[in-house]
C-alpha cells in the first residue's frame, strides 16, 4: 500500500495518461468508421454527379435540335403531300389537249426523217451526216428531257434524314426520369455525407454545407414545378410538348419574348449546371480539409 501510494506522489500523471488512452482508443475507431461511411458516399456522390452532367447535356442538345429545325414536325410531314399534288397538276397540264398537236407534229418529222434515212440504205445510197445526226438528235431529245426532268424532280423533292417528335418525346421521357432521380439521390448522399461529417468530427463542415445547399436549390430548380402549379411557377425539366409549343410560338413572337424563350431553355439549363458545379466543387474542398485536419496531406 505504502508502495502504491509513494507511486502515486511521485508520478501523478500516470493515471490521467492511462485515462486518456482509453478515450482516444473509441475515438480512433469512430473516426475509421466514419471514414469509411464517407469513401461510400464519395463513390455515389461521383455517379450521380456524373449522371446528371449527363442528362444535362442530353436535355440541352435536344433543345438545339429542335431550334435548329433538325426535328420534323407535323408541319413538315405535310409538304411533301403538297409537293405531290404540285407534281400531278404539273403532269395534268403537260397530258392537256393543248400540247397534243405539238406533240404530234414532233413526232411526224421523226416518222418522215427515219424513212428517208431508211429508203437511201435500201437504195445503197450514203446517208447525209447532216440528215443523220439530225434524226439521233431527235430521238435522244425526248430522253433526254425526260431523264432530266426526273432528276430535277428527284433533287427538289428529295427530305433530309430528320428526327421525328415522336422519337424527342420518348427521349425527354427517359432522360427527365434518370435526371429527377439522379439529382435527387445526389442531394441526399451530400446530406448524408453532411451527418457523417458532424457525428465523427471530420472538420469541413462550411464547405460539405454549401455544396448541400447548391444541391438542394438545384433540386428546386429542375423540378417541373409547371406541372402541378401551371406556368405561374416553372422548373428547367420540360416535355415535348412544351418545347415544340415555345419553339413554334418563337417563330412569330417580338424580341421580348424570344429573349424570355431562350432563357427559359438556355438562361435556366445554366443556372442548374453552375449550382451542379459549385455543390460538386465544394464537396471536393471538404475532402481535401478532411486530410488536412487528420494530417493525411
Amino acid at each position: 500500500m505504502k508502495d502504491d501510494l509513494l507511486l502515486d506522489r511521485h508520478l501523478p500523471g500516470l493515471g490521467e495518461s492511462k485515462m486518456s488512452e482509453n478515450q482516444t482508443r473509441p475515438n480512433l475507431i469512430d473516426t475509421t468508421d466514419c471514414l469509411e461511411a464517407v469513401e461510400v458516399f464519395k463513390g455515389w456522390k461521383n455517379l450521380f454527379f456524373i449522371i446528371v452532367l449527363i442528362c444535362l447535356l442530353m436535355l440541352q442538345g435536344i433543345f438545339w435540335l429542335v431550334d435548329t429545325g433538325c426535328v420534323q414536325t407535323c408541319e413538315d410531314n405535310a409538304q411533301p403531300v403538297v409537293a405531290e399534288c404540285d407534281i400531278e397538276v404539273g403532269n395534268d397540264k403537260q397530258d392537256s389537249p393543248a400540247t397534243e398537236p405539238a406533240v404530234e407534229k414532233a413526232t411526224e418529222i421523226v416518222k418522215a426523217e427515219t424513212d428517208e434515212v431508211d429508203e437511201l440504205k435500201a437504195a445503197g445510197l450514203e446517208v447525209p451526216e447532216d440528215i443523220s445526226t439530225a434524226a439521233k438528235n431527235v430521238v435522244a431529245e425526248p430522253n433526254q428531257a425526260e431523264a432530266i426532268e426526273k432528276a430535277s424532280e428527284e433533287k427538289q423533292f428529295e427530305i433530309p434524314v430528320k428526327v421525328t417528335a415522336n422519337q424527342i418525346q420518348k427521349i425527354l421521357r427517359f432522360v427527365n426520369f434518370i435526371l429527377i432521380i439522379a439529382a435527387l439521390l445526389y442531394s441526399l448522399t451530400l446530406l448524408f455525407t453532411l451527418n457523417v461529417s458532424l457525428l465523427g468530427r471530420l472538420g469541413g463542415i462550411n464547405h460539405i454545407s454549401r455544396a448541400f445547399f447548391c444541391s438542394f436549390f438545384m433540386c428546386v430548380f429542375l423540378l417541373p414545378w409547371q406541372n402541378m402549379f401551371g406556368s405561374m411557377v416553372s422548373g428547367f425539366i420540360f416535355s415535348s410538348e412544351q418545347l415544340m409549343k415555345g419553339y413554334a410560338e418563337c417563330k412569330t413572337a417580338d424580341i421580348f419574348s424570344m429573349s424570355f424563350y431562350y432563357l427559359r431553355f438556355v438562361g435556366y439549363w445554366l443556372l442548374v449546371l453552375l449550382l451542379l458545379i459549385c455543390a460538386q466543387l465544394r464537396s471536393r474542398r471538404w475532402a481535401r480539409a478532411i486530410l488536412r485536419r487528420l494530417e493525411v496531406i
